[in-house]
């Protein structure tokens, strides 16, 4: 888990990294050196890639990449000690950015130092409030800590302040399926299933998404023989929208019988966008949904369906289907593939 965990962080790093300051170095040594040390940290070579970076921070000691990527380069080779004493004081500076803070609470996180790891994660949300980032590794410690609803608290506000960065809605599914709130697991899983398209991790939340709506309908059929005491006590705790979602769903609770699957799923999604785009999708527009009639319109719906939950519902009806409908899917896949998923701010109902 350890090593997927640092995996995950190196890349999202050096994402960042290119996204951010394509061009890192004053002179083109330092340039042709600082890729030469990436090179070296992405082969593993970590003795090497930390002799390039001390070079570098010699040659430019100003420059905080070249101190913060030794630092992290320490971490990967196991040298805890020289990565705390390398990230520590990059904390304090003034153009110390997301990855710095990440750094120093993936070190201290390694270290068994959470207090450090919090404190260096909270400060850098002090100084970026709009990091989904840094709201990801926040959710990350206290879930270590077993403080699950700080860390959802956390994931939340990730998704609030920064709706297109991914790993908060990918956490905040897992969390919601564990949790049996399924509606919430539906909306996150999914969206973050369009952000991250193909991957491990996708294939885990379409299944997620899938048994999520097992658990939506049993609690809209048990949400029947509830009091009216138990219906009060739910309602207090659900969002005008989740409420006004949940109602179109149980009104539609007809459609599934006979337990759920492919079929079934697409017909009740489909009845459920054709009403909500009616009425209640005026009062809460939201992407997820409008990407969705955009596909119900051109005709790709019933495929994304079954890339959502094809595998998940019934593997050999899934291939079969494939099979029996080629041109319908390659339509379909290089619609999917050349659409750039992007949510919209102030569409955060939760």
């Amino acid at each position: 888990m350890q090593k997927k965990i640092v995996l995950l962080i190196l890349g999202v790093v050096y994402c960042m990294l290119v996204q951010a300051q394509s061009v890192v170095g004053n002179t083109e040594m330092a340039r042709e050196l600082y890729a030469k040390a990436k090179k070296y940290t992405m082969k593993k070579d970590y003795t090497n890639a930390i002799l390039v970076y001390n070079q570098l921070a010699r040659m430019e000691p100003q420059n905080l990449i070249y101190r913060r990527e030794l630092a992290f380069a320490y971490y990967l080779g196991g040298d805890l000690s020289r990565a705390t004493q390398v990230i520590t004081p990059l904390l304090k500076a003034k153009d110390a950015d997301e990855a710095t803070f990440l750094t120093a609470s993936q070190i201290f996180s390694r270290r068994d130092m959470s207090k450090a790891a919090i404190a260096a994660i909270e400060r850098g949300i002090k100084k970026f409030p709009n990091s989904g980032l840094l709201y990801s590794d926040y959710g990350r410690l206290h879930s270590a800590k077993k403080k699950y609803k700080k860390a959802e608290e956390a994931w939340e506000k990730g998704v609030k302040n920064d709706p297109n960065y991914h790993l908060n809605y990918y956490n905040l599914s897992k969390s919601y399926f564990v949790s049996k709130r399924p509606l919430w697991a539906i909306i996150y899983g999914e969206t973050f299933i369009n952000m991250e398209r193909y991957s491990m991790r996708t294939e885990e939340v379409k299944k997620i998404v899938f048994d999520s709506y097992k658990q939506l309908i049993a609690n809209n059929q048990l949400a029947n023989f509830a009091s009216k005491n138990e219906k009060k006590n739910l309602s207090r705790t659900q969002s005008k929208f989740e409420k006004q979602v949940n109602k179109v769903y149980a009104n539609l609770a007809n459609v599934v019988i006979g337990g759920v699957d492919i079929d079934n799923i697409v017909m009740l999604r489909t009845r459920f966008l054709l009403r909500w785009s009616q009425v209640e999708g005026q009062e809460f527009p939201l992407h997820l949904f409008d990407f969705m009639n955009n596909l119900l319109s051109n005709g790709y719906f019933e495929s994304y369906n079954q890339w959502l939950f094809g595998k998940a519902s019934n593997d050999k009806a899934y291939i079969d289907w494939v099979k029996e409908n080629p041109e319908t899917y390659s339509d379909f896949e290089n619609f999917y593939r050349s659409y750039r998923f992007k949510n919209k701010q102030n569409q955060y109902y939760k």
